[in-house]
């Protein structure tokens, strides 16, 4: 990230009391951690709204809650999450990808379009930090 920051700073000659928020939004982009972020998301959005179009591995990987169960709770738009004992475990995809889905609000959660939800992720991701 400092690399990253570093050369963005050089291609818009700004000198090192710049403010990096201002450096990524001058080219429309997120940081490596919320780039990351953004893809785990864009798959989550695709298990939830297309699950068609991923391989049927894939597919079985992330369940969510309304799937185990059939009453309606706050929750039931989320992934269900599996406790794991191990860091490899809590740094699987699949464990991830439930993370970040989870922490979505409902709204955004509820985008069927892949563009306006890349949209809206990348908004709510700058009002984040």
């Amino acid at each position: 990230m400092i690399l990253n920051n570093r050369i963005l700073r050089i291609i818009q000659k700004q000198d090192r009391s710049c403010h990096v928020k201002d450096l990524y939004r001058a080219y429309n982009t997120l940081p490596i951690d919320k780039l990351f972020k953004l893809r785990m998301l864009l798959h989550a959005h695709k298990i939830v709204h297309r699950p068609f179009t991923l391989p049927k591995f894939m597919q079985d990987r992330n369940v969510l809650n309304n799937q185990i169960h059939q009453y309606q709770t706050r929750a039931s738009s989320n992934f269900h999450r599996t406790s794991y004992q191990s860091t490899t475990g809590n740094k699987s995809s699949s464990n991830l990808v439930a993370i970040f889905w989870n922490s979505l609000p409902a709204h955004i959660k509820a985008i069927n379009s892949e563009l306006s939800f890349k949209k809206a992720v990348m908004i709510w991701q700058w009002q984040d930090t």
